[in-house]
């Protein structure tokens, strides 16, 4: 359970030093830096200030799509258009179609229990790397679609894919994989629409698909139950989600802002809250117990209090 007391947005733009406004994805690393990919690098955050990496220093694209934090700490940058980097804290290695990754456009990245990578990719399906090759997945092997969302692996050890495509409106779904088979799932299981965009696990195990259009539906093994623009949320079109150390849910939306969930009431944030942008494409709860909110226009940190503003960060040459 949670309570709102008022709201402190703290923003971070290009003036801060952030490489790009337009921001794709946000993880904190296990040293607690804070690490934002936008269209123009990627930033590593330190509290104070930050530091971009981008193709000058070996990154293979400009354009970082998601990140991930391997069990080792290494770093995994997914790329538009250039493959995946791997990061060991000194230098970057890359990883194309010419070492066996079924596409250059990375959208999501996991590493599962046994310790492969699975690479999703925007139209050509997963590719898992077992650490010396790779093999891809797509609709030939049962998966619902090959443009892959967001990916997730569930406490019973179950991947699961969200899927879809915006210029073909109703195709996609979600997919369950338990090492051997596909189970798909679409609107005719129960899903309010097809092309799902984000995946949470909860703590309580629900698993919750927020889709493009159909709201925000919560799985509980048996049946979906949705909540749209008519139990509270600020719009239909789910582009990602979270869970914060309060066990509230966040919602962040395409062009309504955020809705954040306390399995009793669902609050807003948008512009009129300090909010930089009506559509934050990514949020992260930090350990401080922070919600980050990313989108085209930059960074917001909420902490609960009031709003303030940061400019006086280096920029970034």
């Amino acid at each position: 359970m949670c309570s709102y007391d008022g709201a402190e947005f703290i923003t971070y733009t290009e003036e801060d030093g952030l490489a790009g406004n337009d921001v794709c994805t946000m993880l904190e690393d296990r040293a607690g830096h804070l690490w934002f990919a936008t269209d123009r690098g990627c930033c590593r955050y330190d509290g104070r200030e930050f530091t971009t990496f981008t193709t000058q220093d070996r990154l293979g694209h400009n354009w970082v799509s998601t990140i991930l934090e391997d069990r080792t700490g290494h770093l995994w940058f997914g790329t538009f258009g250039g493959g995946v980097s791997r990061y060991d804290g000194q230098q970057f290695t890359t990883f194309t179609t010419q070492d066996g990754l079924a596409e250059n456009n990375i959208r999501s990245i996991l590493q599962d229990r046994a310790g492969h990578l699975w690479f999703g990719t925007k139209d050509s399906g997963v590719s898992r790397f077992d650490g010396t090759h790779f093999s891809t997945l797509s609709t030939a092997d049962g998966l619902v679609h090959n443009r892959i969302m967001h990916m997730l692996e569930d406490r019973a050890g179950h991947l699961w894919f969200t899927t879809g495509s915006w210029e073909v409106q109703g195709s996609g779904g979600v997919s369950r994989y338990d090492g051997r088979e596909f189970t798909n799932f679409t609107i005719k299981d129960g899903l309010p629409f097809n092309e799902v965009w984000s995946i949470l696990e909860d703590q309580e195990g629900y698993l919750w698909f927020g889709t493009f259009g159909g709201g925000v539906s919560r799985y509980d093994g048996q049946k979906f139950t949705t909540f749209s623009t008519e139990d509270g949320l600020t719009h239909n079109s789910v582009t990602c989600s979270i869970q914060d150390r309060a066990g509230c849910l966040w919602f962040g939306t395409w062009d309504g802002g955020v809705s954040r969930y306390d399995e009793e009431d669902i609050h807003t944030f948008t512009t009129a809250d300090g909010l930089i942008g009506e559509g934050p494409t990514v949020l992260l709860a930090d350990r401080q117990g922070d919600v980050w909110m990313g989108s085209e226009k930059g960074i917001c940190r909420y902490d609960g209090e009031q709003i303030t503003v940061l400019n006086d960060l280096p920029d970034y040459q």
